[in-house]
């Protein structure tokens, strides 16, 4: 399961740090809901990956080795902060 863990939080830390051109970026759960990443099952539960349990980072590791989640352009516009991907 930490492997699981791991992959999935470096995807996402990873394809948010890129999207705002920054070295490291953490995912801000805590201000964040299951509208704000595109394509989050609706099945799991949307709470920070270190409280995932094993069936919920299963599906989030199969999407993220798919490259299938992203953070949407709304979860940009109320953060206030300019993605790399938005025009």
């Amino acid at each position: 399961m930490g492997k699981l863990r791991s992959y999935v939080r470096k995807y996402l830390h990873d394809k948010l740090s890129n999207q705002l051109n920054v070295p490291r970026m953490q995912v801000p759960w805590s201000r964040m809901k299951a509208e704000d990443i595109i394509n989050w099952p609706s099945e799991v539960e949307f709470i920070s990956i270190e409280k995932m349990n094993f069936n919920g980072l299963k599906k989030l590791h199969e999407l993220a080795v798919e490259d299938k989640l992203d953070f949407s352009p709304e979860f940009f516009r109320r953060r206030g902060v300019q993605s790399s991907k938005i025009i």
